[in-house]
């Protein structure tokens, strides 16, 4: 049977690190943003069959944030997908970010900075796959990251089905057929993510050559994200890295309702967020994170930290947004 894990019965005060702690067990080292003064209520159900991980979640309005730190200290690599149940869902990843309803999906992978926002009484379906399984059955899975679904949506309940039927499983017969049904959802999604391509062949032809350049897109994001603050980046050094013109990067950009400005700025609050997050950090004042992200002008700073994060500077590090999850 399915496996559950729980706030219920933990302190107030204490209810949001044990989420986090319990967040980190099931899937790998995220960072949650949430009330912390009022505790949050959450529940989650894992079936693990093999490498691939099917859970049901329900909890409180909360941000999970998987940050470069993360990242960098479990070298997790997992497609996951979300079904939510109870939408909307909020998503953000490779430079993308929108918002999927009940009844459609989204697709992240945990090695790459996201973020996923939902509202109180949340609930979903996830499938966790590593990255490897899905990629030798379709290749091209990471072009579908976090994009709204082209074609019908009736497949992707097929998907969602299966997962909540295997939670039924008991513990022998997770046993005995987990391999066998951890491949069998690796080629469901595959067919799922295929199904989705081809619907969208028309539609990316309409856009321009924008699904033609999708991995163009990704390298210039990548190397936008992984840029050091501290050292000044430009559309012409990422042209350079990449062989093509710096305006070439611009109308990539574009194609992807995006500019270099919005990718540096958000690059640059990323690693704001992971330093005041960061509690070996602590010695540094708030202005000197700023510096350090790339900002100079505080009051913009403050302004713009606030608008993407939801909490000031100064809050993120009072609560200890990020401590160790093992």
């Amino acid at each position: 049977m399915a496996h559950v894990h729980s706030t219920v019965g933990v302190d107030s005060s204490r209810q949001l690190l044990k989420w986090q702690q319990i967040m980190g067990d099931v899937y790998y080292r995220v960072d949650i943003v949430g009330d912390r003064k009022h505790g949050i209520r959450g529940k989650l159900a894992e079936q693990a069959l093999g490498g691939v991980s099917l859970t049901r979640f329900d909890s409180d309005r909360q941000r999970v944030l998987r940050t470069r730190a993360h990242i960098a200290s479990d070298g997790e690599d997992s497609y996951v997908l979300v079904f939510p149940e109870t939408g909307p869902l909020y998503f953000e990843h490779q430079g993308r970010n929108g918002y999927v309803q009940a009844g459609g999906y989204v697709m992240v992978r945990s090695s790459e900075y996201y973020e996923l926002s939902c509202a109180d009484n949340f609930r979903n379906t996830t499938v966790r796959i590593p990255a490897q399984a899905l990629e030798s059955e379709y290749p091209r899975a990471w072009t579908h990251c976090a994009r709204a679904p082209r074609g019908p949506g009736e497949f992707a309940g097929v998907v969602r089905g299966f997962a909540q039927s295997a939670w039924r499983l008991n513990d022998a017969s997770r046993q005995r057929l987990g391999p066998a049904l951890a491949s069998e959802v690796a080629r469901l999604v595959a067919i799922l993510l295929r199904g989705e391509e081809e619907e969208g062949d028309e539609a990316g032809a309409a856009e321009g050559g924008r699904r033609g350049t999708d991995w163009l897109y990704r390298e210039i994001v990548s190397r936008i994200r992984g840029c050091d603050a501290e050292t000044p980046l430009n559309a012409a050094q990422v042209a350079q890295q990449l062989r093509i013109s710096p305006g070439y990067v611009h109308r990539i950009l574009a194609r992807h309702a995006t500019s270099f400005g919005e990718q540096l700025r958000e690059a640059h609050l990323q690693q704001a967020y992971e330093m005041l997050a960061d509690a070996r950090l602590n010695h540094l004042t708030i202005k000197e994170v700023m510096y350090r992200a790339g900002f100079s002008n505080f009051s913009h700073f403050c302004y713009a930290f606030r608008q993407r994060f939801g909490c000031t500077a100064g809050e993120l590090r009072q609560r200890g947004a990020a401590p160790a999850v093992s």
